[in-house]
């Protein structure tokens, strides 16, 4: 009987596997003898020969292993530096197919998205170049940093005022590009700036301190927000510091007052006033004084206050100081403002003061705060005249300035004839403005002279409350009440007006 198909299939596949057993047990055997006789025969002559061959062939093998990882790597190289020249030439095709290509060399490569952000922004397309941006620097998570400084100055570009979260993106914007060298210092001076609009000092100087030493300039604006802080010592030694900086600036530019003027306020942060003023007069002979002159009048400014008592002032020495601050700058408002309160008074300062502001129109220097000072003085002597006269000038000057108009339409409502009407008018606007009791005070004695009585207690009566006691407040509130029919409040109002009248205290004004 002949063998049937399946077993003869089977008998086959067990006579092949048998086979290769044996061949595969014998290779190992074979090739092992063949080994040994080849280290017993070999000539190890031939073999030191043909070392050199051995090493050229391994070194022909292994090159192009090697020049497959790096050629990528300095072909990205390569494109960036096209891509970036041909941003400088203003040539954004080339540019978008350099990075793009970038881009097949290597997709994960932040190089070929900031690039093309770049490109996307020189044409315009700031949606582009910001999602460009946003996918290698995330609003939470660290990234690229030249992408965390664009979009930070991004974000610093807007015109409306950041919200509490764009301002804490922008913060993790900032404190990531920090961490390359090439940003970091700018990125620290827009976070000591972030830190001082939120009011937290300490951090802000923190951020200035670790980059002053790179930028030297600003070790002075390090030295003031320290003396902000009260950390005097060490406003100190920035100061001292900044002024060696911009002294050897200023005498090696003697041309760039900035430096000059930098040099003189960090002497001013050292209380040294006498030498903050030399370095400023040497520069008066420059040829345009005018910004030493404005820096002169600061200093005087600034030594006046930091060495006046404000509970015991010294009206003669105040004079001083303010004939050389409105020396230097005749338009100084807040010389002005002083010189004004001093010529209010009735002693000798104020006929000094007078006597100041009269010599400063006659030069033809006649800012609204001369006005407005001598306007009030002479309305406080019951000159009503020359003080309208004054206010009016000082209101063609300052028309949003709430004392200007006040203190006008005090004057057009005492003056003979008045004119109630105008003078009404004046005062609703200072009320727009200010909330300021004398306003109070003056609408309410316009409102009592055009008999709207009603109204005019509502004003007093809120004056009354934000102003120290006044006989004239007193009195008109009384007549006030009488007209109103309650006799109770006016006696009261009344009483009230003749002690204040009989004390030596008398704070009538305008």
């Amino acid at each position: 009987m002949t063998e049937p198909k399946k077993k003869r299939k089977k008998r086959r596949r067990l006579e092949w596997l048998y086979w290769l057993g044996s061949v595969l047990w014998i290779l190992p055997e074979y090739f092992l003898l063949f080994f040994l006789q080849w280290w017993a025969t070999r000539r190890w002559v031939s073999l030191v020969l043909g070392v050199p061959a051995i090493v050229s062939a391994f070194v022909f093998v292994m090159i192009p292993f090697f020049h497959s990882r790096t050629l990528p790597a300095q072909r990205i190289r390569q494109l960036d530096l096209e891509g970036r020249t041909a941003l400088q030439d203003d040539d954004l095709q080339a540019a978008h197919v350099a990075f793009r290509r970038i881009a097949f060399l290597d997709s994960q490569s932040p190089t070929s998205s900031f690039g093309l952000a770049l490109t996307a922004q020189r044409q315009g397309d700031l949606a582009s170049a910001r999602s460009w941006m946003r996918r290698i620097a995330s609003d939470s998570q660290p990234g690229h940093p030249p992408a965390h400084f664009w979009l930070a100055a991004d974000l610093m570009r807007q015109q409306t005022p950041l919200t509490p979260d764009q301002a804490r993106v922008l913060e993790h914007h900032l404190l990531q590009a920090a961490r390359d060298a090439a940003y970091e210092a700018e990125s620290r001076v827009h976070l000591t700036r972030l830190y001082l609009l939120r009011g937290e000092n300490d951090r802000a100087i923190s951020q200035i301190e670790r980059v002053a030493s790179q930028r030297p300039a600003l070790l002075l604006d390090l030295a003031r927000l320290q003396a902000q802080a009260g950390r005097t010592a060490e406003s100190r030694r920035a100061a001292v510091q900044a002024g060696e900086f911009f002294q050897a600036r200023a005498q090696a530019e003697p041309d760039q007052p900035i430096h000059r003027q930098a040099w003189a306020n960090s002497l001013v942060l050292q209380e040294r006033y006498e030498d903050a003023v030399r370095v400023l007069a040497e520069g008066l002979n420059a040829s345009d004084p005018e910004p030493f002159q404005k820096a002169l009048s600061a200093v005087y400014l600034q030594w006046l206050s930091a060495t006046s008592d404000p509970k015991k002032p010294d009206p003669v020495r105040q004079l001083e100081f303010l004939e050389r601050i409105l020396q230097f700058d005749a338009s100084n408002e807040r010389a002005l403002a002083i010189l004004g309160s001093l010529a209010v008074g009735e002693d000798e300062p104020a006929e000094q003061a007078v006597q100041m502001l009269n010599q400063m129109l006659a030069r033809g220097a006649a800012p609204g705060a001369i006005h407005l000072a001598l306007g009030t003085r002479a309305i406080t002597q019951g000159d009503l005249d020359r003080g309208v006269m004054h206010l009016e000038q000082a209101q063609q000057r300052n028309p949003r300035t709430p004392e200007v108009l006040n203190n006008l339409a005090w004057g057009l409502a005492h003056r003979d004839p008045p004119d109630l009407e105008r003078a009404l008018r004046l005062a609703e606007s200072a009320e727009q403005m200010s909330d300021h009791p004398e306003i109070h005070d003056t609408l309410g004695t316009i409102l009592a002279r055009l008999g709207r009585t009603r109204e005019a207690v509502t004003q007093l009566e809120t004056a009354l409350r934000k102003l120290p006691p006044r006989a004239s407040i007193h009195r008109t509130l009384g007549d006030l009440y009488q007209e109103l029919g309650n006799q109770v409040l006016a006696d009261e109002h009344t009483k009230l007006a003749e002690q204040l009248e009989s004390s030596v205290a008398n704070n009538d004004r305008p």
